[in-house]
C-alpha cells in the first residue's frame, strides 16, 4: 500500500557505515509503510546540527559511532526538543548488549533494530510506528493528571527513573516528606502513589513489548525494577488480562 504523499512522516537515518546508511536510505522502499527519509548522515555531530532546528517525525541512528554516539545523539536532540519533544527515536547497533538497552530505555527510546537486519524486519517494525504515529501514540502516553507543578515535576522524575523510584526516594528528591507527596497523588490524580506508578510500568511494558522483539521479558522485568520474570508477568496479565508474550502475539496479527 501507497499512502498520500500528505499523510508522509520524515525519518532521518544516521549510521557512519557507509553502505547500511546508503542501503537504508537509498533501496528500503519508505513511501510503502508511509515514509519519506529527510536526511542520511554519516556522523552524530552532523545529524545534531542539522535536527536541532529541523525536527523528523522518526530518527534511527546506529548506537556505536566515531565522536557521538547515537544514545548522546538522542539526548542532545531530546534536550535541544524539550519536554514537548514527539520524535520517535529507533536504535540500531550490532551488538545485543542489555546495557546499551537500558541506558536507551532511560531515555525513552522505544524502538530497537539488531544489526545485521533485513528489510522484513525493517518493514514490520515501521508499520508499527506508522500505526503509532497516526494513533498520537508516540511517546510514553502518560497524562499530565494535573496542573499543579510539583505533580508535573514527580511524573517526570518517575518516568525517568521508572526502574527504581519509589515514594521514598521521589520524596527525598522533591525536598518533601512522603506522608505530603502520597496525600498529593491521591488528591490531585485520583490514585495513591503505588497505583499510579504501576500503570506508569505497565504503559512503558507494552510499549517495550511492542517496540523491538530484540526485548525480552527479563529485559523488560530488570528495566521496569521488578524482582523477577514471574512477577512482572502476573502484574501485567493483572492490567491488561493477557500475559506479555499473548499481548505481543495480539498486536502482530
Amino acid at each position: 500500500m501507497l499512502y498520500n504523499h500528505e499523510r508522509m512522516y520524515s525519518i532521518a537515518i544516521i549510521d557512519d557505515e557507509v553502505e547500511l546508511r546508503e542501503g537504508l536510505a537509498l533501496h528500503f522502499p519508505w513511501e510503502s509503510v508511509g515514509f519519506r527519509v529527510a536526511g542520511a548522515y554519516g556522523g552524530a555531530e552532523e545529524a545534531l546540527r542539522e535536527l536541532r532546528d529541523s525536527p523528523v517525525d522518526v530518527v534511527l541512528t546506529d548506537i556505536r559511532m566515531p565522536f557521538v554516539s547515537g544514545l548522546d545523539l538522542v539526548r542532545s536532540l531530546k534536550e535541544a526538543y524539550g519536554p514537548d519533544d514527539r520524535t520517535v527515536y529507533c536504535l540500531l547497533s550490532a551488538h545485543r548488549d542489555f546495557d546499551y538497552a537500558k541506558a536507551g530505555i532511560e531515555l525513552g527510546v522505544q524502538h530497537y533494530l539488531v544489526k545485521p537486519t533485513s528489510f522484513p524486519e525493517i518493514r514490520e517494525l515501521f508499520e508499527r510506528i506508522r500505526m503509532d504515529l497516526d494513533r498520537s501514540r508516540v511517546t510514553a502516553r502518560i497524562e499530565q493528571p494535573s496542573a499543579n507543578p510539583l505533580i508535573r515535576e514527580s511524573v517526570e522524575r518517575m518516568s525517568e527513573g521508572i526502574g527504581t523510584c519509589t515514594l521514598r526516594s521521589l520524596s527525598r528528591e522533591l525536598g518533601i516528606s512522603e506522608s505530603y507527596l502520597s496525600r498529593l497523588f491521591r488528591d490531585e490524580t485520583g490514585e495513591n502513589f503505588n497505583a499510579f506508578l504501576q500503570r506508569m510500568k505497565m504503559e512503558r511494558a507494552a510499549q517495550l513489548l511492542l517496540g523491538s522483539a530484540a526485548i525480552r521479558n527479563k529485559d523488560v522485568c530488570e528495566l521496569l525494577g521488578y524482582r523477577d520474570t514471574q512477577s512482572f508477568c502476573r502484574c501485567f496479565k493483572r492490567h491488561f488480562g493477557v500475559t506479555p508474550s499473548e499481548y505481543r502475539k495480539g498486536a502482530a496479527r
